[in-house]
């Protein structure tokens, strides 16, 4: 998104961002009454992956495509993009990796 989202459109969109993740969360349950069926839930799925910037937005939609499996795009601005893959980079580096070290080693037990 080129355009800057206002304060008041932001704070709208992580609240539907929330409402979402706490529906999936909650197994789908429909008579809690925040969505009266799946399409529903999909369809602001879908409206709020035009937000991407935000993460809430990204956890939300990632988690109605687990549950659905189905791919919904998300778009998300090239810089965050770029930060976001280096930081998978970043964690990808810090996994423990099994070493295996050939020659004599003398252990000493005081």
């Amino acid at each position: 998104m080129s355009k800057k989202l206002s304060i008041k459109n932001r704070d709208e969109i992580i609240k539907t961002a929330r409402k979402v993740k706490s529906f999936c969360r909650s197994g789908l349950d429909i008579s809690k009454g925040v969505y009266k069926d799946n399409d529903e839930l999909i369809a602001d799925a879908i409206y709020i992956s035009n937000y991407g910037e935000i993460s809430s937005v990204r956890k939300a939609v990632k988690l109605v495509e687990d549950i659905f499996d189905i791919k919904i795009p998300l778009q998300i601005p090239v810089d965050i993009k770029k930060d976001l893959d280096e930081r998978e980079q970043l964690k990808k580096d810090m996994i423990p990796r099994f070493q295996i070290n050939h020659g004599k080693f003398y252990v000493e037990f005081a």
